[in-house]
């Protein structure tokens, strides 16, 4: 079934006014069809397009939407949107419930931050070219198991894929699929960031299962030096744990210790969620043409710029199962790129629509801890928020510069990717803020000169040329 954006490119083609509908387009695709049929039957060509073919991504970051997208006119807004339109899937994390005020009812949680919007913005999703959407993150469940339910109805209303939540661990370890006219797509989508009642449980033949996310666990060890070693091991027989025998490595207070030469922190991808994810790679590429893998992912190394051990461990081994794009989110900044046995992993895509100062409602688990009336109305909370909280992100102009990354595929090998440098508004009122759009050019180059900064200890080089970041995987012609 052709898109609506689909439908427009094939009018202007024909020359067809936009005021004809899809019929007399697709009349005039099997005219055209029909003319040619003769020469395919001579030549003994197939008419099924090849697979794994051309096809070019966009792809984005973390959405917390809560503005319709629809009603903006900016020239830097809609020349955005039109890329994304263009791409031949468009990819971004939603980070919000889709629910009506009147149905929400929030869990119970250590983390006090709810995220929702009117459902009415999957179609303002569907509006900006996006066809499929990651969900296991850490808000997937901010309003419960109906909250779930509800985004899911409002996604398949206005015909946007989805993966990474489900009513059991199989269904929300599946992927999601989205057909294009250059070949099927399986979107697979984890998180490593969340509450322990987020993640989906097994389905029972006696009972019924829990719903939920998609899991990637993972494991952290803390290694010590000789003598800190041994403290720490005092320390623990002194509270009654049997430890005296461990050498090497014991457990305790929740974490692994080992013995080192220094003291360090490392993580391990938990093998049995692992081993899940990459049956499920290799199922979904047995379905489709392309498989990309999104994770939501908080964790991080020594800095926050940089990935967390486990991280790209998985992301190279979901690379090794057939997967031909990885895309990291959940830090809330951009991290660096690899091209790992030529296909593309983007560590972190930082924020694409970060518009979590005019979510209109908050619960009452947000106000725990500030000073405000019990009448006080949500815009206090936010005031409060930005005096007591560190200005909540906007005190940090990197969590409000992103990038669009467009890779494409030639005869399905990796040929390029663009980079289209976004801002978020830092500098602009709260009423704006949050909402992407192209950058000027002196800070569009700063954008992808940090971005070339942070991939370069992976080896990729990042070009600023005409107003974009480039990666190319072919040499220059001479």
């Amino acid at each position: 079934m052709f898109e609506k954006r689909q439908f427009g490119d094939l009018a202007r083609h024909w020359g067809i006014g936009a005021e004809v509908g899809p019929r007399f387009v697709s009349a005039a695709i099997l005219i055209a069809a029909t003319l040619a049929l003769p020469s395919v039957l001579a030549y003994g060509q197939t008419p099924y397009q090849a697979a794994r073919g051309n096809i070019t991504f966009a792809l984005t970051g973390d959405s917390i939407i809560s503005r319709p997208l629809s009603a903006y006119v900016e020239p830097e807004f809609l020349a955005m949107v039109e890329a994304i339109r263009g791409a031949d899937l468009a990819f971004t994390n939603l980070e919000i419930a889709l629910q009506t005020v009147d149905k929400l009812t929030p869990m119970v949680s250590d983390r006090e931050s709810y995220m929702f919007a009117h459902p009415s913005i999957a179609g303002e999703l569907a509006w900006a070219g996006f066809d499929a959407v990651s969900r296991a993150n850490n808000h997937a469940l901010d309003y419960g198991w109906d909250g779930m339910r509800a985004t899911s109805r409002a996604l398949d209303d206005a015909g946007v894929a989805y993966a990474g939540v489900g009513e059991n661990l199989a269904l929300a370890d599946e992927a999601g699929y989205v057909q294009t006219g250059n070949g099927r797509v399986a979107l697979i989508s984890t998180a490593s960031s969340f509450d322990t009642f987020h993640p989906a449980r097994p389905q029972r033949p006696d009972i019924r299962a829990t719903p939920g996310l998609n899991p990637i666990r993972y494991h952290r060890t803390t290694t010590l030096a000789a003598a800190e070693f041994e403290a720490l091991k005092k320390i623990a027989q002194g509270l009654g744990r049997n430890v005296e025998d461990a050498a090497e490595r014991f457990d305790f207070a929740g974490e692994t210790f080992a013995r080192g030469d220094e003291t360090g922190v490392s993580t391990k991808a938990d093998p049995v969620d692992l081993q899940r994810i990459l049956a499920s790679v290799d199922a979904a590429k047995r379905q489709s043409d392309w498989v990309i893998v999104a994770t939501h992912t908080h964790e991080s190394a020594a800095s926050r710029e940089l990935p967390a051990d486990f991280l790209v461990e998985y992301a190279r081994a979901a690379i090794d199962a057939g997967a031909d794009v990885f895309v990291g989110t959940g830090p809330h900044i951009l991290r660096g790129i690899e091209i790992y046995k030529g296909r593309p992993i983007f560590y972190s895509l930082g924020n694409f629509f970060f518009e979590n100062e005019t979510v209109r409602y908050r619960p009452s688990a947000e106000y725990r801890g500030v000073d405000l009336p019990a009448d006080s109305r949500t815009v206090d909370y936010y005031d409060d928020r930005q005096r007591t909280q560190g200005g909540y992100f906007t005190l940090d102009a990197w969590f409000w510069e992103t990038v669009v990354a467009m890779p494409r595929f030639e005869a399905g090998a990796l040929e390029e990717i663009r980079l289209l440098p976004v801002t978020l508004g830092y500098d602009t009122p709260r009423a704006r803020r949050g909402r992407p759009m192209l950058a000027g050019s002196e800070l569009g180059r700063k954008i992808i000169d940090d971005l070339a900064r942070l991939s370069a200890p992976y080896g990729t080089e990042i070009r600023f040329e005409d107003g974009v970041g480039v990666v190319r995987t072919t040499p220059d012609a001479p």
